[in-house]
């Protein structure tokens, strides 16, 4: 993906030409389940849970930038301890959104079902063609579905109503703050009902 976010963003296909990124290794796991059709075997089950983590990684805008490593190079405060850019996108804002909802700061399946319950509405969304074709590639091999991830995900890097931007704005703000506020539904929207819902259809057309 592009390194300076948000003044570019996007994912660069020569950077994947032998396929060692996260979009070529979800490629080569999709091709385990495939020409296994998912039989049971020490190596579909590891294909199976790395393709839940490198889902999990690629919808992240903060896990899919090349700025500051990804934002951990960033030591900023979230009401009102240490911390760096991207721990708060993986932890802090996640945690405060579900006490927020009313839920346990570690309660990921009470969130999660909540924002279903939400933006139900916008599955179709995510599971058309572009999301869950795991056949068509690009010209390096690399398939297109986990590509528009990648580019979706990678767009909110260069978003002018969050993260970059914003940290931009005032790197020394307490980023629990108005920063939560402007970015804490995309945060959980993205990290769990997006990553969620392509899986989940990924998983049904493989096997």
């Amino acid at each position: 993906m592009q390194a300076n976010p948000p003044a570019a963003c996007g994912f660069i296909p020569s950077d994947c030409a032998q396929g060692n990124c996260i979009i070529g290794a979800m490629t080569r796991f999709t091709n385990v389940l495939l020409n296994s059709k998912c039989a049971p075997s020490t190596a579909t089950t590891q294909a199976v849970e790395f393709l839940v983590h490198f889902l999990g990684d690629i919808t992240q805008p903060l896990h899919n930038c090349k700025r500051d490593v990804g934002g951990n190079s960033d030591t900023v405060t979230f009401n009102g301890a240490s911390t760096n850019f991207h721990h708060i996108h993986d932890t802090d804002i996640p945690a405060a959104y579900a006490v927020e909802k009313g839920y346990g700061a570690t309660d990921i399946q009470g969130v999660a079902g909540y924002l279903d319950s939400k933006y139900s509405t916008n599955i179709a969304a995510y599971t058309s063609p572009v999301y869950i074709d795991i056949h068509t590639t690009d010209s390096y091999g690399n398939l297109v579905a986990t590509i528009a991830m990648a580019n979706d995900g990678n767009a909110l890097d260069c978003s002018k109503s969050a993260f970059w931007t914003l940290y931009d704005q005032d790197p020394n703000q307490d980023f629990g703050g108005a920063y939560y506020d402007a970015v804490s539904l995309n945060v959980l929207y993205d990290g769990l009902f997006i990553t969620g819902t392509p899986f989940a259809v990924l998983r049904r057309r493989i096997s």
